[in-house]
C-alpha cells in the first residue's frame, strides 16, 4: 500500500482543523451534547463524484470514486492515506467495494469490457500489500451472483442472485462451507440482503405476496426469514446489524409524501420509531432513514431538516444528535464503528461549490487504533495484518 504525497498530508490537515471549526451549533431541540468530532473529507480527483461505502474497527474506510457511470474503489486510513484499490483483471471496466471487515477484507464487484456481466472480488489488505481474488474462479457457484454488499470477519458474503427458476433476485448468503444459499422472501417474488453481523444473521427487505409491500426482515439459520416491522406500515428496510441482533433501518407507507422514520429493533423491544418527538432528540426532521449500528447500539444515518440533509447519531443515552456542521451543506451517514468512528457524504450546497464528497467524522483520541489488534479468526484464517 503507498504512502499518501506529501500535498495531500497538507490537505488532509487541513480538513481535518477545519472541520473541528466547522462543529458549530445547528438548530436543534433538547440538551443533548455533540460529541467532539472532526471532519475529515476524504482526498479525491475533482472531476468525480465520492461515494461512501463502509469503515472498519481499524479504521479503514472504503468507498467509490465515480464519473459518468464507470466506477472505482478506494481505501482510505490515517496511516495509509489515500490507496485505490487495483484493477481486478484486464477485463474489468470497472470496480467498487461495499464491505470491509476487521481482517482487512474488502468486498465488491467488477465489471468487464462488456459493461454486462457482473464478476465477485475480494481484494485482502495483508502486511501492505493488496492482493485480489475473483471468486467465481475458486468458488464457481459464485458466478450466479449479481451483487456483493458485506463480508463479515469469516469471509461470509451477502448480496442478491437470480432466482434460478424465475431470474428475480433473492437474498443470499454464501459461505465456504455451505456455498450459496437463498434466503427466500416473504411470500413475495423478491428479496435484498443489506446487512450481516459475525453469527451470519442478515437483515434487508422483501415483497410480499402479490410484491405491493416490501417489509423488513431478519434471517438466521434457526428462523429462516422473519418480517421485523410493526403492523401498519407498508414499506420498510433494514440495513444495519450487529452481535447483539439489534438492527436499524427505516419504514414508512407508501403514500405521496409520507415520511420515513429510521428504527431500532431488537428482540426485546421489537421496531422503536427513532421519532423526532422523543425527549433528547435535538433534530425536529420530517423524514429520517438508518444505516449503520456498532456492538455499542449507537445508530448513524440521515435526517431531513428544514429542506436540509442532516447526517445523525442515535444513542439510547441522549437520543439523535445532529452531526452536521453549521452550514447549508447536505451530509448524511452511513456507517459506525465500535470506537464511533462515522462514515459518510457531504454534498456540497451548489454543484459550483464541487462534487459530493466522502467524509470521516473521527472521535478523539486519533491514537485508539494504534493498538488495534484484529479477531484471532483473522490468523485462524491465515490473514496476517
Amino acid at each position: 500500500m503507498g504512502a499518501p504525497h506529501a500535498a495531500d498530508f497538507l490537505r488532509l490537515l487541513a480538513l481535518v482543523l477545519l472541520g473541528v471549526l466547522a462543529m458549530l451549533p445547528s438548530p436543534v431541540h433538547g440538551q443533548a451534547t455533540r460529541p467532539a468530532f472532526a471532519l475529515i473529507q476524504i482526498p479525491a480527483p475533482a472531476s468525480e463524484i465520492s461515494i461512501a461505502a463502509d469503515i472498519n474497527n481499524a479504521g479503514q474506510v472504503i468507498g467509490n470514486f465515480q464519473s459518468g457511470s464507470s466506477r472505482r474503489a478506494f481505501l482510505w486510513s490515517r496511516r495509509s492515506g489515500l490507496v485505490m484499490l487495483p484493477r481486478p483483471g484486464a477485463d474489468a471496466s470497472e470496480w467498487y467495494a461495499s464491505g470491509i471487515n476487521d481482517c482487512g477484507e474488502i468486498a465488491g464487484f467488477a465489471r468487464d469490457a462488456t459493461g454486462v456481466n457482473n464478476y465477485p472480488v475480494v481484494w485482502t489488505v495483508s502486511g501492505g500489500v493488496v492482493t485480489i481474488t475473483r471468486l467465481a474462479e475458486r468458488h464457481p457457484e459464485l458466478a450466479s451472483v449479481s451483487s456483493i454488499l458485506d463480508i463479515n470477519d469469516q469471509g461470509h458474503l451477502i448480496g442478491d442472485l437470480a432466482e434460478s427458476s424465475t431470474g428475480n433476485a433473492h437474498a443470499y448468503l454464501w459461505t465456504p462451507q455451505d456455498g450459496v444459499t437463498d434466503l427466500g422472501t416473504l411470500g413475495g417474488s423478491y428479496s435484498f440482503a443489506y446487512g450481516l453481523n459475525g453469527r451470519d444473521e442478515v437483515v434487508g427487505t422483501s415483497s410480499l405476496v402479490g410484491d405491493g409491500e416490501w417489509q423488513a426482515y431478519l434471517w438466521t439459520r434457526a428462523t429462516g426469514m422473519q418480517r421485523i416491522s410493526i403492523a401498519g406500515t407498508d414499506r420498510s428496510e433494514a440495513f444495519g446489524i450487529n452481535n447483539s441482533t439489534e438492527v436499524a433501518g427505516q419504514f414508512g407507507a407508501l403514500t405521496l409524501f409520507n415520511p420515513t422514520h429510521a428504527f431500532r429493533w431488537t428482540t426485546e423491544s421489537g421496531m422503536v420509531d427513532l421519532r423526532p418527538d422523543q425527549p433528547n432528540n435535538q433534530l425536529h426532521f420530517t423524514s429520517s432513514w438508518a444505516r449503520g449500528i456498532n456492538e455499542q447500539g449507537e445508530i448513524v444515518g440521515t435526517a431531513s431538516f428544514a429542506g436540509i440533509h442532516h447526517a445523525f447519531l442515535w444513542t439510547s443515552q441522549n437520543g439523535l444528535i445532529d452531526l452536521t456542521p453549521g452550514s447549508a451543506n447536505q451530509f448524511s451517514a452511513e456507517r459506525i464503528n465500535r470506537y464511533g468512528d462515522i462514515i459518510g457524504s457531504l454534498t456540497p450546497a451548489s454543484s459550483s461549490a464541487g462534487l459530493p464528497r466522502v467524509v470521516v467524522w473521527e472521535k478523539p483520541p486519533i491514537s485508539k487504533y494504534r493498538d488495534f489488534t484484529p479477531p484471532e479468526i483473522c490468523r485462524t484464517r491465515g490473514i496476517v495484518r
